[in-house]
């Protein structure tokens, strides 16, 4: 790979090689260090992309607001009547990731979506060290601004965000756990099933997750937004009142509020992904396969792209039944 100037590739395989036998990525430390934005910003396709969400503003479409609510919440620094800032980009991005709110994926050029035939592209410029290191991938979104109180024209009260700061960086997966051709090395046709092999007969190569440092965009123009929530009436300076949110009114209403969630799989998903995404830590994917044990099958470590999952909220739950998740979830090769 490196003969063909594939550096970044090689650099990702030769750590997957050295590492310790694992197939879930988000079991193995992050890599932080090979993927860089100046080196990703370096390719039209994902320049195009990062353009995108801060000319459309991804980071503040209704989706993200509602995001960026949770995540304030979360911090608790949701309804202060005090200006509250938030995000902190000197931070690395797994921790950063955390609270991301939106994400756009960079995929592949079309020309080489499933032509590597012996790494030929590399000639005509069609098969490039991005797509060496990481295929398709996504391109994650964080925020730095401040919340605060502020009084509306109609002269009642709400908290108002204002972003200042847009963070963009990489986040994938690099493994080898999906039925994929990798074309002709050295005149040997390879698929992802060989390096599985190679892991067993090897007792090596461990897979992970892949972030790059953040690259910050100030905005010229701040984006503010009210608070998508319900408020309360709460007493302020002078004996007014004002009305500000509710922790916890809207952004995570009662159970019986709570309606099933229904996804689509997605290529490279893992039941581990989808339960860190909707409650918050991978360890409750039990949960998720009791649930749609007959659209999975008897292996939670295989679901596939097209099936639809139903996700419960986690306070329908017991707290009997989260606690018997966590046990179960590290237990996940033994299928308990």
């Amino acid at each position: 790979m490196r003969e063909k100037k594939l550096f970044h590739g090689a650099d990702l395989l030769d750590e997957w090689f050295s590492r310790f036998p694992n197939d879930n990525p988000l079991f193995g430390k992050p890599n932080t260090t090979v993927i860089t934005m100046d080196f990703v910003l370096g390719f039209e396709r994902a320049k195009k992309v990062h353009d995108q969400i801060i000319s459309e503003k991804l980071f503040a479409n209704v989706p993200a607001q509602l995001q960026i609510g949770r995540m304030l919440d979360r911090l608790k620094k949701n309804g202060s009547r005090q200006r509250v800032k938030f995000g902190d980009f000197t931070r690395p991005a797994p921790e950063i990731d955390k609270d991301y709110m939106q994400e756009r994926a960079v995929d592949e050029p079309g020309d080489v979506a499933t032509k590597f035939d012996d790494l030929r592209g590399v000639a005509t410029g069609k098969f490039d060290d991005l797509t060496a290191a990481l295929h398709s991938f996504n391109l994650r979104v964080a925020v730095k601004g401040f919340v605060e109180l502020q009084k509306l024209p109609s002269g009642k009260f709400a908290q108002m965000v204002t972003i200042e700061e847009v963070g963009t960086y990489v986040q994938d997966k690099f493994d080898f756990n999906e039925d994929q051709p990798l074309g002709l090395w050295n005149g040997h046709y390879v698929e992802n099933a060989d390096f599985r092999q190679w892991r067993l007969e090897h007792n090596a190569g461990g897979d992970f997750l892949v972030f790059s440092d953040v690259n910050v965009t100030k905005l010229d123009s701040p984006v503010t937004f009210q608070m998508p929530t319900n408020y309360d009436m709460v007493p302020i300076e002078g004996g007014q009142t004002a009305q500000v949110p509710a922790l916890n009114a809207t952004l995570q209403p009662t159970p019986a509020a709570q309606p099933d969630k229904t996804i689509i799989v997605v290529k490279g998903a893992t039941l581990s992904d989808i339960s860190e995404q909707e409650y918050g830590t991978w360890e409750l994917w039990p949960l998720l396969y009791d649930a749609n044990k007959g659209t999975i099958g008897a292996n939670p470590n295989v679901i596939k792209p097209g099936q639809s999952l139903t996700i419960a909220p986690l306070s329908r739950y017991s707290d009997a039944q989260v606690a018997d998740a966590k046990r179960r979830a590290p237990t996940w090769k033994n299928f308990r």
